[in-house]
């Protein structure tokens, strides 16, 4: 048995999936996969999509896969698209819309077996990494590729692709080189094809060290990951992160408790640009559950979406006053009612003449005082007439109208 067999034998040891989905573009990489999951005797089915990108070339790849597994008698699927069309009708970057449509159709087959099989091997992590390391990437982006996330299986990523060229030229795996890795379009190949070489020759063992790096990042994304999630659920009952979090919580925690709940990258970025504003602020997101952030005295608040509807005034007349009162419902005298009574959302310098003081306050300063979350405050509502707020709904009553023992009255409630 070669070291490569040997390996991947190991890798299904500790990895039982019976039914392998293979991905195949008909390079050395997936084609020696291929090879090596076959002779581990595995049940597989064979995926590749022809972008179309190379013309004749493009089709001598899909041959060469489906030739193979003719001879091998396993089970073959191809998707056949233009790219250059969908480039020209949608736009995007060619690499990332080829990498979309690949994904998707191995989706799309993922019932069909136990697992996804990707060729990665140990060249293409270090090109990651070092790609992660000077976009400025965070420990998610330098984690790099794992050997299995979900239902992929990346069983070569420890394997230098010397290696696999060698087991090819052995063992008679037929593979087709594609020209288009040479081209230095593309960041990727610059850095396979001019940096990395450079680097290997002045620092040959960088291939180990990277892997160490790698992993230790791996392992601290992991206990970020584990944190993230315990702080998920305090967010999802409350809809806040507490200002601690951002001072005692490792950043990239609450990074990857935005992330888990599909917040748009660099929202943490703006959560400290919000820290350092008043209280009070508001910040606008899209997000399909929350519309807006607000900053309290000691947290964020996250504001739902929910389209604010104001609710109906219910007036009814009334005999006799209640023994006692509270600010959920007002009894008011309709002879002091000026024009008609309307319901609304405070205005900034909304002034209201409470029961119990002398003169005027503002509707804002009795927010305040109450302690009101910045958040409730946008939509708290008030009752009034043509002249004057009779009411700061569950606050304050205005003495200008109140009803008495001797006078007419009118009991107003909300409908919500």
């Amino acid at each position: 048995m070669s070291d490569l067999l040997q390996h991947v034998t190991q890798f299904l040891s500790t990895h039982p999936v019976d039914r392998c989905i293979v991905t195949c573009s008909g390079g050395v990489d997936s084609m020696v996969l291929l090879d090596l999951l076959r002779k581990s005797g595995k049940e597989i089915l064979v995926l590749h999509v022809n972008y179309g990108l190379r013309g004749e070339a493009s089709e001598l790849d899909e041959a060469l896969i489906q030739d193979y597994c003719s001879q091998h008698q396993l089970t073959f699927k191809s998707k056949r698209i233009d790219l250059y069309s969908i480039l020209r009708s949608e736009g995007g970057n060619l690499q990332q819309k080829a990498r979309d449509i690949r994904y998707a159709y191995f989706e799309t087959h993922f019932q069909e077996g136990d697992g996804i099989f990707l060729a990665h091997h140990l060249d293409d992590q270090i090109e990651t990494f070092f790609m992660a390391l000077t976009r400025g990437g965070g420990i998610r982006s330098l984690s790099c590729m794992a050997e299995q996330r979900n239902h992929f299986y990346r069983p070569l990523l420890s394997i230098e692709k010397a290696a696999l060229i060698a087991y090819a030229q052995k063992n008679d795996v037929p593979w087709r080189e594609d020209q288009s890795n040479d081209s230095l379009t593309y960041a990727r190949n610059k850095w396979r094809n001019t940096f990395l070489p450079e680097i290997k020759n002045v620092f040959p063992e960088i291939a180990v060290e990277v892997q160490e790096l790698v992993k230790q990042f791996q392992l601290n994304l992991q206990r970020v990951q584990l944190k993230a999630e315990a702080l998920l659920r305090e967010f999802d009952k409350n809809g806040i992160i507490p200002f601690e979090w951002m001072d005692m919580q490792d950043g990239e925690v609450v990074t990857e408790l935005l992330r888990l709940k599909g917040f748009s990258h660099g929202l943490f970025d703006e959560l400290q640009k919000l820290s350092k504003a008043d209280k009070g602020t508001r910040i606008f997101i899209t997000h399909m559950d929350y519309k807006s952030i607000f900053k309290e005295s000691d947290h964020f608040r996250f504001s739902s979406n929910e389209k604010f509807i104001l609710p109906e005034l219910v007036i009814r007349h009334v005999e006799v006053l209640p023994p006692s009162f509270d600010k959920k419902t007002i009894y008011v005298d309709p002879e002091k009612i000026n024009g008609k009574l309307a319901i609304r959302t405070w205005q900034s310098g909304d002034r209201i003449k409470p029961i119990g003081i002398d003169g005027s306050k503002l509707i804002s300063d009795i927010l305040s005082d109450a302690k009101v979350p910045a958040s409730d405050k946008a939509t708290q509502l008030v009752v009034l007439d043509d002249f004057k707020i009779l009411w700061c709904v569950g606050y304050a009553v205005s003495r200008e109208a109140v009803a008495t023992v001797q006078s007419k009255k009118i009991k107003i409630d909300l409908k919500i």
